[in-house]
């Protein structure tokens, strides 16, 4: 626990310590701040992360084929895996793979936090992606890599440039299919934030009803996919006899939280940088896709793409004008949050088996 706290905190503090210095200087610092939790998830051994014996298996089954038979053996990734896996073949092996998730990961967080530098803490929503996030890109490393992409893409969307958002999320399918579906979901929540006072109602509604029919539709096609035979593991329902239901009560508290905060945040106009009603839409697509779990753990992760804004939007608020008084007792609530967030879903649950740390050399923290 502690050996994963420190790596936090030391790492969001050169962040911030990076942003205060000249910028030569500030780059260094910053640049040795975001590698600090890059080198921890490069040099980790194959008990830290339930997926990553599964990625290795998968790097190694590419290794012992020449040419498109190696390929093959990987077709069912993305694009990205596969180029790591060529780059990794031909250096230093498996840690290379993990290296270049983990850095990109952690590089597109930053860029999409910094981006609103001049009205909230970069540090604050850097240490927001680490609670939030960390943990799982040890283990699902490539739908990580995406939601960090398309949350550095999405501050594109909020900026009013639309088309640049169209190209970066037309590339989210070299890491992971999924992003492509949340770039179709996040740009629906923008068209529906930016409409005129008299449809942005009607919009609401529609969006609501759309997010209702689609988790019921995933009950029935869950259900049909078990029935027919396909994959039991990616068919997870509320039938005994097909697979199990997954939902993180921790998740769905949170998304709560969420909703409460940005709902107050859209009638109070906390922030005005970002659309108000845009988070707040986010969060309510938050909640639905965590309670997917119920019939399936694969969209379920969906919400992540979701959750990401809190890093960009709480901090925001936090700085907000109309908050001044409270500065200080709202980024030590922020902490606190991400905190036990972190604690209790990683840390007490032991969710994906991140912890306690190994290294592939051995070298094993437990405190």
């Amino acid at each position: 626990m502690f050996f994963y706290l420190l790596l936090f905190l030391v790492s969001a503090f050169l962040v911030d310590f990076g942003n205060r210095c000249k910028k030569s200087q500030g780059f260094i610092i910053i640049a040795i701040g975001l590698m600090l939790p890059v080198i921890v998830a490069t040099i980790r051994g194959e008990n830290v992360g339930k997926d990553t014996l599964e990625y290795t298996s998968m790097f190694n089954s590419f290794m012992s084929l020449d040419g498109l038979q190696g390929v093959l053996s990987v077709i069912n990734t993305e694009l990205f895996f596969i180029v790591s896996c060529y780059i990794a073949k031909y250096t230093f092996g498996i840690p290379v793979v993990f290296f270049c998730y983990s850095f990109l990961t952690i590089l597109f967080a930053y860029l999409a936090v910094s981006k609103f530098k001049k009205e909230a803490p970069v540090w604050l929503g850097y240490l927001l992606f680490l609670f939030f996030f960390y943990s799982s890109s040890l283990n699902i490393m490539r739908q990580m890599l995406a939601g960090a992409y398309m949350l550095y893409a999405s501050t594109f969307l909020l900026e009013g440039k639309k088309k640049k958002f169209y190209v970066m999320a037309g590339l989210s399918v070299l890491f992971h299919l999924t992003a492509l579906v949340a770039g179709v979901i996040i740009y629906l929540i923008y068209r529906i934030s930016n409409l005129e006072k008299r449809k942005r109602a009607l919009g609401f509604m529609i969006f609501y009803m759309a997010l209702i029919a689609g988790f019921l539709m995933v009950d029935v096609m869950m259900r049909y996919l078990g029935n027919a035979g396909f994959d039991k593991g990616a068919a997870y329902t509320s039938d005994s006899t097909i697979g199990s239901s997954l939902i993180s009560v921790t998740d769905v508290l949170y998304s709560i939280c969420l909703i409460i905060v940005s709902y107050e945040s859209m009638k109070k106009m906390w922030v005005r940088k970002i659309n108000p009603n845009f988070f707040f839409l986010a969060s309510v697509a938050c909640i639905v896709l965590f309670c997917t779990g119920y019939y399936n753990q694969w969209l379920s992760r969906m919400a992540y793409y979701m959750l990401a804004f809190a890093c960009i939007y709480l901090p925001l608020i936090a700085m907000s004008p109309k908050l001044i008084r409270y500065r200080s007792i709202s980024k030590l609530a922020l902490f606190c949050f991400g905190f036990a967030y972190w604690f209790y879903l990683f840390v007490i649950a032991g969710s994906n088996l991140t912890i306690p740390y190994y290294t592939n050399s051995g070298v094993y923290f437990d405190f």
